[in-house]
């Protein structure tokens, strides 16, 4: 068996396990499939392709679970939940990176009258774009500070 993981912008994601690399273009759409590459053992998702080399994160502690239900709030108050450096930089990043343009996509739909963010989607959301800013400690304080819908 094979390790690949899809790069993206130097950071390695959904790391598998798989016989050959053909067997990722019959299981992935194409332009998902170009992303792959093939990663040595034990390179975790996360790690950072740093001079050719995969650095895997730093290990972190469990994220601890909301003590309450995530709120649900309006898109407006979802976006005011990111810092300001935060928005700007989801922005610039917003139309070059797919998953990211689905994301705003959906949460400027006008149909959307409220972001639950009790959903493991909306919360997948979340963590996806913090990843795109900081490394996985980082995330999990801030996705914990996000979870509470208190704007700051």
């Amino acid at each position: 068996m094979k390790k690949f993981a899809r790069n993206v912008d130097g950071r390695a994601a959904d790391v598998i396990e798989i016989e050959s690399a053909e067997q990722i273009a019959e299981r992935y759409h194409p332009s998902i499939a170009e992303q792959f590459v093939e990663v040595p053992t034990g390179t975790l998702s996360g790690a950072t392709l740093v001079a050719g080399k995969w650095i895997n994160p730093e290990p972190v502690a469990a994220p601890v679970a909301p003590a309450a239900k995530p709120p649900s709030v309006t898109p407006p108050q979802f976006f005011m939940l990111f810092t300001l450096a935060e928005q700007v930089v989801l922005e610039e990043k917003r139309d070059g990176i797919k998953e990211l343009k689905l994301i705003f996509k959906r949460l400027e739909d006008p149909r959307l009258t409220a972001v639950d963010m009790s959903l493991d989607s909306v919360q997948d959301m979340i963590k996806f774009s913090l990843s795109l800013m900081y490394g996985p400690a980082t995330v999990i304080t801030r996705f914990n500070e996000i979870l509470t819908g208190k704007i700051s």
